[in-house]
């Protein structure tokens, strides 16, 4: 059976939530761990997966076939474009960005 491999970027309280469901799907297996709260470590060792400072750093290394982003709206931009540009599916939370310009520009970039 093929496992889609998922990373998640944002391990706070909705992101817990993700991780929970994701833990409940045979088919999604959790590659990563992306947050930039240090706290969040111990979520991606308890995982048993590895953990990043950044989205960048983590698609320097892996490839995921899927990004969750549950940072706050204000910093979704960054990990979206990022995810997207390295060809990654992203579920993004809603609201999808802060500011209409940024959700045009994920718009932009994912139909590229």
């Amino acid at each position: 059976m093929h496992k889609t491999k998922l990373a998640l970027v944002g391990a706070g309280t909705i992101g817990q939530r993700h991780l929970k469901a994701m833990s409940q799907v045979e088919e999604a297996e959790l590659t990563a761990i992306v947050d930039n709260q240090p706290q969040a470590e111990s979520i991606a060792v308890e995982m048993n997966v590895p953990f990043f400072h950044t989205t960048e750093e983590m698609l320097q290394i892996q490839q995921p076939e899927g990004v969750i982003v549950c940072t706050p709206t204000e910093i979704h931009l960054e990990p979206v474009l990022s995810s997207l540009k390295a060809g990654a599916h992203v579920l993004v939370e809603k609201p999808i960005t802060s500011t209409m310009e940024e959700a045009l520009e994920i718009i932009k970039t994912s139909q590229t």
